[in-house]
């Protein structure tokens, strides 16, 4: 059990592209055109992870507090609910620029969560008590992060918890639970972190583990009125796939009623018209939606955004530029070509390039442990801004499963239909 120390560095992302939404249970798509807007968003919105770390060890079992030392011990417990994944409380001594995180599990599994060592370890969540041995002074929790495989999951905002930290004392500052609220198969994209009093539980187990920490040498360091749930507000989930070198991002996924609308400052969109659909993102110049579960292995994804030509001068140019895009952005290691057609059509009254295909993508993630091979059936539709020809539309449907989908193109063209671009 350990607390790892990071020096703070800028919250921008190394993003050198944006592409298309892959969630890791939902589809691996064919890219399409990267978007600034939303790559400046991404930069915004995203830390991706503090770096410089080093490894801090909560104290051994042998160890004995002395009233008389010019240090102290926080005492905390970090526990998570639902899927195994890394899962981490953020804290620092208020004034420096050192990051700590109380952290449990880890972002990819060796061994079934059930077999690993835990301090608790019961039917309504597992995790561990920290016992971290700090200099004397005012710290402050501040924020939190989940590391689930190829997402990395982070609060809306930062928050303030004061702990104080007392020379000689042990003081238990209270309970961290990360409840999983949103995911993808075995991928956490959403949780709850609660925050509350479990000392009872926790006090017990700082007992039973170091003899050395007198009772009477432990306080009480919370304030009930900080306790809670949703500590720094909804989650924000980074997918990084380097598969495509793309990074996509999303806040908690919402439930979307069927063809619910969405109007926007450049296009106007419908949600899918059917019933299940949760919304994935939301920019200025796109959004997507997701459906589906991993027990059926059946799912699907709607997409539509706004993009940027580099230097498309007409239609030829711009056929030329999504052939590209699209062929660069497979990846032929992972999926086998099954049916493809690029086809022109003026379906929304102007120059379009549509796109069908079916490929078999030979490592969809369908639990924490398992990938399969399933089919994933895709319907883009790439067509030229109507007021001017420097711009585009992209719309995307698509499917994943055992099998493909002979509906798609039906519901793909439905939601195509929703999609209304605004005249500047």
């Amino acid at each position: 059990m350990t607390a790892t120390a990071c020096s703070d560095r800028s919250r921008r992302s190394n993003i050198t592209e944006v592409a298309n939404p892959i969630p890791s249970n939902s589809h691996a798509h064919w890219g399409r055109p990267k978007m600034k807007t939303f790559r400046r968003m991404v930069w915004i919105l995203m830390a991706l992870g503090l770096s410089a770390c080093t490894t801090v060890e909560s104290v051994s079992k042998n160890f004995a507090l002395s009233p008389s030392s010019e240090k102290g011990l926080l005492v905390s417990s970090v526990t998570y609910r639902g899927s195994y994944s890394g899962y981490s409380v953020l804290f620092r001594k208020v004034g420096s620029s050192e990051h700590m995180e109380l952290k449990i599990g880890t972002g990819t599994a060796l061994l079934p969560p059930g077999m690993l060592d835990w301090d608790i370890n019961r039917k309504n969540g597992r995790g561990n008590v920290f016992a971290v041995d700090l200099p004397a002074g005012d710290y402050e929790i501040f924020s939190w992060r989940v590391y689930s495989g190829i997402a990395f999951v982070a609060p809306e905002y930062d928050f303030s918890i004061p702990v104080k930290i007392i020379p000689g004392r042990a003081t238990y500052i209270g309970s961290f639970n990360f409840e999983r609220k949103a995911g993808l198969g075995g991928t956490v994209a959403a949780v709850d972190v609660q925050y509350g009093d479990q000392s009872i539980r926790d006090l017990d187990i700082l007992q039973k583990k170091y003899s050395g920490i007198a009772p009477s040498l432990v306080l009480a360091g919370f304030d009930s009125a900080n306790f809670g749930h949703l500590l720094g507000g909804a989650s924000v989930a980074t997918f990084t796939y380097k598969h495509y070198g793309s990074t996509f991002i999303y806040r908690s996924l919402q439930a979307v009623a069927p063809n619910e609308k969405f109007p926007g400052p450049l296009l106007n969109i419908n949600a899918p018209n059917s019933e299940g659909w949760q919304l994935l993102s939301r920019a200025p110049d796109s959004i997507a939606f997701a459906k589906g579960s991993s027990p059926s292995k059946e799912s699907y994804v709607a997409l539509a955004s706004v993009f940027a030509l580099p230097e498309a001068k007409g239609r030829d140019d711009f056929a030329a530029f999504i052939k590209r895009n699209i062929e660069n952005k497979t990846d032929p290691e992972r999926f086998n070509n099954l049916e493809s057609s690029y086809e022109y059509t003026d379906l929304r009254g102007y120059y379009c390039v549509k796109y069908k295909g079916v490929t078999e993508d030979t490592n969809a993630k369908t639990s924490f442990f398992k990938r399969e091979t399933l089919k994933l059936q895709v319907y883009f539709l790439y067509c030229l801004n109507t007021t001017n020809n420097q711009g585009g539309i992209f719309v995307g449907f698509s499917h994943r499963g055992v099998d493909t989908d002979p509906n798609l193109e039906k519901q793909a063209l439905s939601f195509i239909d929703g999609v209304k671009e605004l005249s500047r």
